[in-house]
């Protein structure tokens, strides 16, 4: 019996713990599901490159808001304007390109300094669903005076496999729990 309370005493921590993880893991997989509305007039929009759709979902919103501006942050040095677009339907004076960035973090500082050089006061942010909470987390941190409007892209599944997806899932909510800590 001294024994059994003994363990109890030792994994007690341990599994509560793991509890609380799990609950509010729970409630991060609700959070990035969620939609958001944005302003009628936008007048940024900024986009963390780096998954499938975020671009076209941003150069569509941008084609609709003509008086916008675009950054495209996060971009491979090597690649220019014309590799992402190959249109001039789009006002390419108010498209804006970040070769610095190579994290979420460094978005997040390139985001909000070109929010300010832009006198942006409303800009939407475009990112995987699942990314969001992060890059939010991060932009409203370092642009206390800038609202910012999540647009997430949802995807498919990544291969239909469910464990697969929650532990990929997991991981980032990991990554959220030390950039919101």
């Amino acid at each position: 019996m001294l024994k059994t309370l003994r363990l109890i005493i030792i994994f007690f921590p341990f599994l509560l713990l793991l509890f609380l993880i799990y609950g509010y893991f729970f409630n991060f997989k609700l959070a990035i599901n969620k939609s958001y509305d944005f302003p009628s007039k936008v007048q940024g929009i900024a986009v963390l490159t780096g998954g499938k759709g975020r671009i076209e979902k941003a150069l569509s919103i941008f084609n609709t808001n003509p008086k916008s501006k675009l950054l495209i942050s996060g971009v491979h040095k090597k690649v220019s304007l014309d590799n992402i677009i190959n249109s001039s339907n789009y006002n390419k004076d108010s498209i804006f390109i970040d070769k610095a960035s190579e994290s979420t973090l460094q978005n997040a500082a390139e985001i909000v300094k070109w929010a300010e050089n832009n006198s942006l006061d409303d800009v939407l942010i475009i990112t995987s669903y699942y990314h969001m909470p992060r890059s939010m987390a991060l932009l409203n941190y370092f642009g206390k005076n800038i609202n910012f409007f999540p647009i997430p892209v949802k995807q498919k599944n990544f291969s239909g496999n469910k464990i697969e997806t929650n532990i990929f899932l997991f991981e980032e909510y990991l990554k959220y729990l030390l950039t919101s800590s």
